[in-house]
């Protein structure tokens, strides 16, 4: 199977910092553990954006 269609190079990822938190931008950068989401500081954390969320309601 061939296309007429160019390949479309995807842009770079930047590389994970292991222990800062990877949230915003620029970085948050604060002491992180890592989360199925990437790292994340305990401001950042998914329970914590959770809890906000709830809190509003």
């Amino acid at each position: 199977m061939t296309t007429d269609r160019p390949y479309i190079e995807p842009p770079p990822q930047a590389k994970a910092t292991p222990n800062q938190c990877e949230t915003g931008n620029p970085k948050c950068g604060k002491k992180a553990r890592l989360f199925a989401i990437g790292w994340r500081c305990q401001e950042h954390s998914p329970r914590a954006t959770r809890l906000k969320t709830t809190e509003q309601q």
